[in-house]
């Protein structure tokens, strides 16, 4: 009580309209940071490594989602299998260097990021994780 009083004396001669000092309870100390629960990837096998070569990119299903795997310069990427348009299927696109070009609207997205390369303001490609063990490419689609 003393030392409210003593704040509200310096106030009110320092701030002529200052009426009164209200104490409240503290509030329930919150984290600074909340971090959400991950979900821990489940890898599936999708492809083997024979099945693409450098340049090549192969839609697959894996636990119910289609995935489209594409193999640029010796690495295995692999994403949701929809345009980020429509949805629509990017099989039957092709692979040119390093960008995927969607069949329907002519996209291009960068193999190795998802991001468009033709305009990059726009949404990109929904990225699935990948293993590579041994001959096994492996993808997490329940992270995805």
């Amino acid at each position: 009580m003393t030392l409210r009083r003593g704040i509200e004396e310096v106030l009110r001669e320092h701030y002529v309209n200052f009426r009164e000092l209200v104490a409240h309870e503290p509030e329930e100390a919150k984290p600074l940071l909340q971090i959400q629960k991950l979900r821990r990837p489940v890898f599936a096998d999708a492809v083997t490594t024979s099945d693409l070569s450098s340049g090549e990119m192969k839609a697959v299903s894996v636990d119910g989602a289609s995935v489209l795997i594409a193999a640029v310069r010796g690495e295995m990427y692999a994403f949701r299998n929809g345009c980020a348009l429509d949805g629509l299927p990017l099989e039957g696109g092709r692979l040119t260097d390093t960008v995927i070009v969607c069949p329907w609207h002519n996209c291009a997205y960068d193999a190795r990021s998802g991001k468009r390369v033709d305009h990059p303001e726009e949404p990109g490609l929904a990225v699935v994780p990948v293993s590579v063990q041994n001959d096994k490419v492996r993808v997490a689609v329940n992270v995805a």
